[in-house]
């Protein structure tokens, strides 16, 4: 079973479409959560731990709190239940720093409140001391019906070495 590693800065990555929208493979863009679900800007990802590195996690729906629920629905937004994170493109800005580029998502086992075990998906993404990473985050859409196999890709979070603070 996978456990979140404490060492390293993570956030949740939730896939969210904007309220009654009925085309089942759009994703208007992610909402980001620290590992307290308290809502973060998708500009303002940093690596508050100092190890050079971010975990992006998506979990699957009965894992979202319900007041994170609630924070995406005031916003207008519902959670797309249907997609799941498959891969990460980073992007290195305002720096040469030689960086590998291409993440495929991890699927894990999450551990539930109640003891239950539930999925998730997770990419890690590097940085170098003073820099930022431009990401595209890309979600898969299981193939249904007459649709077949999609993938999405999202608007790019930015993550961050260095504090928050």
């Amino acid at each position: 079973m996978s456990t979140i590693d404490l060492n390293i800065t993570n956030y949740f990555a939730i896939p969210v479409k904007l309220i009654g929208t009925e085309v089942q493979t759009k994703i208007e863009k992610c909402l980001y959560f620290d590992l307290q679900w308290n809502l973060v800007d998708s500009k303002a990802l940093k690596d508050t731990m100092q190890q050079n590195s971010v975990c992006l996690r998506q979990v699957e729906y009965a894992l979202i709190p319900c007041a994170a629920r609630d924070a995406v629905e005031n916003l207008g937004f519902e959670v797309n239940q249907l997609v799941t994170l498959f891969s990460a493109n980073a992007k290195t800005l305002g720096s040469t720093a030689g960086m590998p580029n291409l993440f495929l998502a991890r699927a894990e086992d999450f551990p539930m409140v109640n003891g239950d075990i539930g999925a998730a998906w997770s990419v890690t993404i590097p940085l170098a001391p003073k820099t930022r990473r431009g990401v595209i985050l890309v979600f898969e859409f299981p193939a249904q019906g007459d649709i077949p196999n999609q993938l999405i890709a999202t608007t790019d979070p930015e993550v961050e070495a260095g504090s928050s603070s």
